[in-house]
């Protein structure tokens, strides 16, 4: 069992704890996203690229993982992965500029 802390607010912070498991995590190069009355699901796939059906005419992609957010959740992953986007792409810009 692995745990990491977090800050949760100003003033709080917020102990994770998550099995090896979880720890290892999944490998997914699909994601789709439904979106309900109240809530988010995104599902995270894994397609192998030379898995097809029986008959050979569609890809098969593995759900590895389902998360379901409430909606208030949604501006909130969207502003993290929007900060971690532009970390990447300033760390690969720095890296064409040497």
């Amino acid at each position: 069992m692995a745990s990491q802390a977090v800050k949760k607010g100003a003033h709080q912070e917020l102990q994770i704890k998550a099995t090896d498991e979880l720890v290892r995590g999944v490998y997914a190069n699909v994601i789709t996203c439904s979106i309900g009355q109240h809530e988010v699901t995104l599902d995270f796939v894994h397609v192998e690229p030379q898995a097809s059906d029986p008959e050979g005419t569609k890809d098969v992609g593995y759900l590895v993982s389902r998360v379901i957010l409430s909606k208030s959740n949604l501006t909130p992953l969207i502003d993290l992965l929007t900060r971690q986007r532009a970390k990447i792409e300033g760390e690969e810009d720095a890296q064409s500029a040497s």
